[in-house]
Parts: C-alpha cells; structure tokens; sequence
C-alpha cells in the first residue's frame, strides 16, 4: 500500500501532462473536452496559451515536485487545482452557471491527492544534510 501511495501524487501530472500537449496540439477537442468552445480570434490564441500554461505548468511543480521531494511545489499544484474549483463554484452561484460536477470531484480529487502526498514528504531536506553532517566527526 506504501508503494501504491507513492505512485498516486505522478498521476494528476501525467493527465495534466495530456491536457496541455492536447490543448496545444489540438485545441478544438481539447475545449470540447474541457466543455467548452473554442474562441475566435485573439480570445483563441488566449484560450490556447491561458489553458496550455495552466496544465502544463501544473504538470511541471508536480513532476519537479515528485523528483526532487520538494513538498512545496506539490502544494502549490493543489493551490491551483483547488482555486478552479473555488472560482468553478463562485460561477455557479453569481453568473447562472452549470456547475461541471464531474470536473469539480476529480480536481477535488487531485488536491486532496497532491496534499497528501505533500504531507508525507520531509519537510526541510537541505536541514536533514545539515544534521548528517553535524553528528558525523569532521577530518583532520
């Protein structure tokens, strides 16, 4: 099960990962995916660079965040993940809005997957080096 947890916090990283190269490579479907049409003019050129970065810088802190054992980064992916459900919800209530129930529980999901993982992480890796290093005699 240790195993199993470790491999988990990868996963939102690996959708985001599709997500972004999907936004680049073929933005028609990715909006249609993502429940929405694809804008016109500069609104297109927006909705591609705003939805490509969002996913893909997502899928960098996570990644970086899982390879180097840097918790902060993961908690800065589920920072954004958990705003878009926030602002998802504030839509919902003040713009008479459908609220996308399938993609607010799965980026749920996400947050609570990056903020585990997170959590399991030590917390300051450059002080565990530091104290190695101070119960260990020095040279002569």
């Amino acid at each position: 099960m240790r195993h199993f947890l470790k491999y988990i916090p990868p996963l939102p990283g690996i959708i985001f990962l599709f997500l972004g190269f999907y936004w680049l490579t073929d933005p028609g479907a990715a909006a249609q995916l993502s429940g929405t049409t694809l804008l016109d003019g500069i609104g297109r050129s927006s909705q591609i660079g705003y939805m490509t970065a969002y996913f893909m810088g997502g899928c960098i802190m996570v990644f970086v965040g899982v390879i180097t054992k840097q918790p902060m980064l993961l908690q800065a992916a589920a920072m954004i993940i958990a705003l878009t459900v926030m602002f998802r919800v504030i839509a919902w209530l003040f713009y008479d809005v459908e609220l996308a129930t399938q993609l607010t529980v799965t980026e749920i999901i996400f947050t609570t997957t990056l903020l585990f993982r997170a959590s399991r992480m030590p917390r300051n890796i450059g002080d565990d080096n530091k104290s190695e290093q101070a119960q260990q005699p020095a040279e002569l």
